[in-house]
């Protein structure tokens, strides 16, 4: 019983914070402190920060375009070399002065995660970022140590509260044996096509508190340790809001639920 709780609290708190994983990674940061983030290992990564506009980024990088200073903006977005000029770069870097944001894309085959300082004109902050084969995104950086003046954003940096509540309750009902009464629940078996290293089919489908809920069970049928994140498993064109996953690091055979919550509305 108590690890069934456990299983269940540890999930919804996945689903918490995967609310804003489908198309952008939304992460608190604090002037000198590091924030852990995904990208995708092939594509692009668009970086900014909420309210404020991107003056500076340091790390091994190299300027791709768009990287050079204005006369409205004394400092460049990337203060780097020349486009060929940067032995041992980790990433290209491509800027829009305009709005203060850049563009991302990892070089090189390695794991290594990606070290950047990126500054604004109030504060610098510490990005780490994990190497994934996931799909392109965007990494927004929001300070609440900022004075409220300076947020302008901020009332619609979150979801509503009851918005939230609603999905942990559809998550807490998809985790029980028994499905409440004002939630309806197939039980499926739909293989479906998602790597050649794993095995992956919808297992049970949920409907109802404005909800569509979807329970995958996914296999690591690979000799290697294969490593989830919640990002590979939103569909951009199926209005995915939440994603938890059980167990994030499956060894050769092992398996773990995958669930996934979508507006009802979007079928």
């Amino acid at each position: 019983m108590h690890k069934q709780a456990y299983r269940a609290a540890a999930l919804l708190f996945l689903a918490a914070g995967s609310l804003d994983c489908g198309a952008t990674q939304r992460k608190e940061a604090r002037d000198g402190l590091a924030v852990e983030a995904v990208i995708s290992e092939r594509e692009v990564t668009r970086i900014r920060v909420e309210d404020a506009m991107i003056t500076g980024i340091v790390g091994k990088i190299h300027s791709a375009s768009g990287c050079t200073a204005s006369a409205e903006s004394p400092a460049t977005a990337a203060p780097v070399p020349s486009q060929g000029s940067s032995p041992g770069a980790e990433a290209s870097i491509t800027c829009d002065m305009s709005k203060g944001e850049v563009y991302l894309r990892p070089l090189g085959q390695g794991k290594k995660p990606i070290n950047l300082f990126v500054s604004t004109d109030r504060a610098t902050y510490t990005l780490v970022m994990r190497k994934a084969d996931v799909p392109s995104d965007t990494i927004v950086l929001f300070d609440t140590s900022m004075p409220k003046s300076t947020r302008s954003g901020d009332g619609a940096r979150s979801r509503p509260a009851s918005h939230v509540k609603g999905i942990k309750s559809m998550l807490k009902a998809m985790l029980t044996e028994r499905t409440p009464n004002d939630v309806l629940a197939e039980d499926v078996n739909v293989p479906l096509q998602l790597w050649r290293e794993a095995s992956f089919a919808l297992t049970r489908s949920y409907r109802g508190r404005g909800f569509l809920g979807e329970r995958y069970r996914l296999t690591n049928t690979s000799t290697a340790l294969m490593t989830l994140t919640e990002q590979e498993f939103d569909r951009e064109d199926a209005g995915v809001i939440a994603v938890a996953i059980e167990n994030f690091n499956l060894r050769p055979g092992d398996s773990t639920a995958v669930y996934v919550i979508r507006h009802e509305e979007q079928q």
